[in-house]
């Protein structure tokens, strides 16, 4: 049996091909997520491998694969929970990679001149210093502050989350970078999405400041990946709605890809936010799949 062989997990596999494999897995027609060995085969042997990389019993289901329609992300939720064990084995784990991708992001805002600061970001009507003030929300207002705001704005979190944003904005830049710098072993985790939510929100929004500016960002490849794998999801569309069905995204400088069909090459990041839904250039990118984009990312 060839060692890259679909279905198959060796003991001695990276984490990019373990990974790579579960991404690949076969689930099952329906949105309800069930230990069904009989009807639902695909779906009940991710939860099996599941259950063995949590210590849960293999029908008991994460929080975050309870509410309908989360089917899509059953196969990531599962390549995290495995990539955790095993990166955990080299002494490395999911709120390491988070740690090491603030810092590193700290790094580079604090470098930023007034200019960059104020420079429009990916995120529509946002500057850098809005998406700054955005990402560092969850460590600066209170529970009590979150739940008052949320209220005033009719329980629309984009209206808050607007409105914080456009405030905090105005704050100096030292303060908001410091609120970075000094969090960067906090275990905030956005609701429903764990540490690889976390992760994923903290790299999207470096590269929504970073990548319109070319502003050189260093993100460790294991953690693009990680971020890749959640958001590519596995249902035809990415977490964000972006239809990829009939594409194989690959990235250029890095062992991933995900999907299947007309192949889609690009650069990590690029690949990354298009998928997150952001306005990124179809020239970035190279192969047929470029022709099944329509007007995705335009």
């Amino acid at each position: 049996m060839p060692p890259d062989a679909p279905g198959v997990i060796r003991l001695l596999d990276p984490p990019d091909v373990i990974r790579r494999k579960i991404a690949r897995a076969v689930t099952d027609s329906g949105g309800e997520i069930a230990s069904d060995p009989a009807h639902k085969p695909g779906v009940s042997n991710l939860l099996t491998i599941l259950a063995a990389c949590t210590g849960t019993a293999p029908g008991s289901l994460p929080p975050t694969l309870t509410q309908p329609g989360h089917r899509s992300k059953l196969s990531s939720c599962t390549t995290y929970k495995l990539d955790n064990r095993v990166v955990r084995q080299q002494g490395v784990t999911m709120m390491d990679l988070i740690a090491a991708e603030r810092r590193e992001l700290a790094d580079v805002l604090g470098s930023l001149s007034a200019t960059q600061w104020q420079a429009p970001s990916l995120c529509a009507g946002w500057t850098a210093a809005h998406v700054v003030a955005h990402l560092t929300m969850p460590f600066r207002i209170s529970p009590q502050e979150f739940a008052a705001g949320l209220e005033k704005a009719g329980g629309q979190f984009g209206e808050f989350s607007d409105a914080v944003a456009s405030r905090d904005s105005q704050l100096p830049q030292a303060e908001l970078v410091a609120a970075l710098r000094d969090n960067t072993d906090n275990p905030w985790q956005p609701p429903g999405g764990g540490y690889a939510g976390a992760l994923s929100h903290d790299v999207i929004h470096g590269l929504d400041i970073t990548w319109p500016q070319a502003i050189e960002y260093p993100i460790p490849g294991q953690a693009l990946a990680t971020v890749l794998d959640l958001i590519a999801g596995d249902g035809g569309k990415s977490l964000f709605g972006i239809p990829l069905d009939g594409i194989e995204l690959q990235a250029s400088d890095l062992d991933w890809s995900s999907g299947a069909g007309a192949r889609l090459t690009g650069r990590s990041r690029d690949l990354l936010l298009l998928i997150a839904g952001r306005a990124i250039p179809h020239e970035a990118f190279s192969g047929p799949g470029v022709q099944l984009l329509g007007d995705t990312g335009r």
